[in-house]
């Protein structure tokens, strides 16, 4: 092929190229352009061909693109250092289409223009379009994974960070300077961390493409999330690891409720088991304290006996005391809801606090102004305060600080009105978490044999309930405890409260008349209820159940019932429903071993019913008969 034949297929490449090529002079005069450079740029080659470029970059070119400015610098930088590289944006008219173009320029070393220079443009319009998809895709997967409440990270071979989300920094508290220095085991809790590089590893050599886990991290501020989620791997076409993707969501407060609901379930069993223990015994000791009182009625005032007797009855009122407070744990002592200021009884009882607790402590109250009532039980929140103050003196043998602080929220577990804040805290020896699981179970307790019954804050616990309130605990060992306990405003709650006349005994000689019917299922109850009254003169006539009651009942009448509540079959309720639904006025004087607030405290305080709880004394118990026969 001679010269002339090259030169005629070279000008042909040139002339079909898409490349846009500029032939220039070493005086920057341009002596050849390709149909695609003009192009381009939508100008004539008679137009370009033997002018001075500069000066048509100044004039007529630059003006063609997007930031003329930027344009005209950059090809002076590259006439400069005669050659350079960059891309630019050229606007659309009637003569050409709007184009993303790369600018080159190179040195001409040989040949008629040695010492000139050869500029090209090239085409990358698709690749910036390209570019700009992905770029609106990132910011739209950037939209989405900001605005999602799940913590979305992307972690390397090391374990380090590769990306967060927004609610990830958010929740966990770290910012992305913070990140440079940490890897995913740096925030793992240390109890766990082991455990979850073992599993990255075996993530890593080829273990399972996904994991679901629950682990916890640790904030900025020290404090622990529970997340659970899913981990997936990433690897390159060789199975490589690359990284894991793990989007997690926060339950910390979903597993803080769940083991709340698992110990409200735990101890509302305990607690029913509780009060039915607290019935039979309160039924047993009805029978000792009766049978008692009876021995001492029969015996002469001086016999050397009733001392021992006395003894005896007094034991048996620790016993009763002590199912006073199991029924008060279980939610089933009744309570005489009143208003209240909080602050006041705090105040009040500061006095007594300081003694109880010692010199070696010191007493600090916290108490918000302006304090809303609550509807409460006095003696009830007495108590509260009471045992928690105690409980917080002996764990601090050695002194230390007593803090009661109140104050009005919001309970971010319940709707509705604000409650009232109620919080005792010591600086004294602290509890373990195992210990702290069961801080509330009736009988548990830490201290010495003889030094405690175990029931003080699980009496605590069923009073609280019994308010509608909540308690919780924060402990660690060495750095004391906090009960925070959430009350009701008064405005809250307005419960019922049955108006019961609880009868004083009086002096007097108790004996009186009239035909009684006894109704009991127990028959030791039915035996000693039936001798205290036949020895005070009353004629009794005895049933172990309300059906066996109507049927004597609808053949002979009484002058006063007495009830057990809670009865096989017809119990004492539907006892009465049937009798008055008869007509029958005859009164009632219900006895039971559950209190007014485990039965129905409304159907009790009725105005012709009389309740004894059990146990009782003789005394109690006959002074009421005698009352309610006298008053017909």
């Amino acid at each position: 092929m001679d010269l002339k034949d090259f030169l005629a297929i070279l000008d042909q490449t040139f002339t079909h190229s898409p490349i846009g090529i500029c032939l220039l002079d070493r005086n920057l005069v341009i002596r050849w352009v390709s149909p695609s450079y003009c192009g381009y740029l939508g100008l004539e080659a008679q137009n370009l061909v033997g002018r001075h470029q500069p000066e048509l970059i100044e004039t007529l070119i630059a003006p063609l693109f997007e930031d003329p400015d930027r344009f005209r610098s950059l090809v002076a930088i590259s006439y400069q250092r005669r050659r350079g590289t960059f891309s630019c944006h050229i606007l659309p008219n009637g003569c050409r289409e709007e184009r993303w173009l790369e600018r080159h320029l190179y040195p001409i070393e040989k040949g008629p223009l040695a010492g000139g220079l050869i500029e090209y443009y090239s085409d990358i319009t698709s690749l910036k379009l390209a570019e700009a998809t992905l770029r609106e895709r990132d910011h739209q997967l950037q939209d989405l994974f900001d605005n999602v409440n799940d913590l979305i990270q992307s972690v390397d071979a090391q374990g380090r960070f590769v990306f967060v989300n927004r609610r990830w920094q958010e929740v966990l508290g770290y910012s992305d300077e913070d990140l440079e220095h940490l890897t995913i085991f740096d925030i793992i809790d240390p109890q766990e961390k082991d455990h979850c590089l073992s599993l990255f590893q075996d993530l890593k050599l080829q273990g399972p493409p996904s994991l679901q886990i629950e682990t916890t991290f640790k904030t900025k501020t020290g404090h622990l999330v529970t997340v659970e989620g899913n981990i997936t791997v990433r690897r390159d076409e060789g199975g490589n690891f690359l990284y894991t993707r793990g989007i997690f969501r926060d339950v910390s407060e979903k597993r803080r409720l769940e083991h709340q609901l698992r110990q409200a379930q735990k101890m509302e069993a305990v607690g029913t088991l509780a009060g039915g223990i607290a019935h039979d015994f309160n039924n047993i000791l009805t029978g000792i304290i009766g049978h008692l009182e009876l021995a001492m009625l029969r015996l002469p005032k001086d016999s050397p006996v009733t001392k021992d007797l006395e003894t005896i009855r007094g034991q048996a009122e620790r016993a009763a005391g002590l199912v006073r407070q199991l029924l008060a744990f279980s939610r089933r002592r009744m309570l005489e809801f009143e208003t209240l200021d909080l602050n006041q009884i705090v105040r009040e009882m500061a006095g007594m606090l300081s003694r109880i607790i010692g010199e070696t402590i010191s007493l600090q109250l916290d108490l918000a102004p302006n304090l809303p009532p609550i509807y409460a039980d006095r003696s009830a929140i007495e108590q509260i305060i009471l045992n928690l103050c105690v409980n917080a003196r002996d764990a601090m043998p050695q002194g230390g600080v007593l803090t009661l602080k109140t104050r009005a929220v919001t309970d971010p577990l319940r709707k509705g009105p604000e409650r009232i804040f109620l919080e005792i805290s010591d600086t004294g020896t602290g509890m373990e978490k195992e210990v702290l699981e069961r801080i509330f179970e009736p009988f548990f307790t830490t201290k010495d044999p003889g030094k405690g019954t175990g029931l003080g804050l699980s009496m605590v616990y069923g009073l609280v309930e019994q308010h509608r309130g909540t308690i919780q605990v924060r402990s660690e060992p060495g750095r004391g405890s906090t009960f925070t306990i959430l009350l009701p405003v008064s405005s809250e709650v307005a419960l019922s409260r049955a108006q019961i006349s609880y009868a004083k005994p009086r002096l007097e000689q108790l004996r009186g008349q009239g035909r009684v019917l006894v109704v009991e299922d127990e028959a030791a109850l039915r035996t000693l209820i039936r001798e205290a009254l036949t020895e005070k003169g009353y004629e009794v006539i005895l049933a172990h159940s309300g059906k066996e009651a109507l049927e004597y009942l609808s053949r002979e009448r009484v002058d006063l019932i007495v009830s057990d509540v809670v009865m096989p079959e017809i119990g004492g309720r539907r006892l009465y429903e049937i009798l008055r639904s008869r007509g029958d006025q005859t009164p009632f004087l219900f006895i039971s071993g559950y209190s007014l607030s485990q039965l129905d405290s409304q159907f009790l305080g009725r105005e012709d019913i009389i309740f004894l709880a059990k146990p009782f004394s003789l005394q109690t118990f006959l002074t009421l008969v005698k009352e309610i026969l006298e008053g017909l």
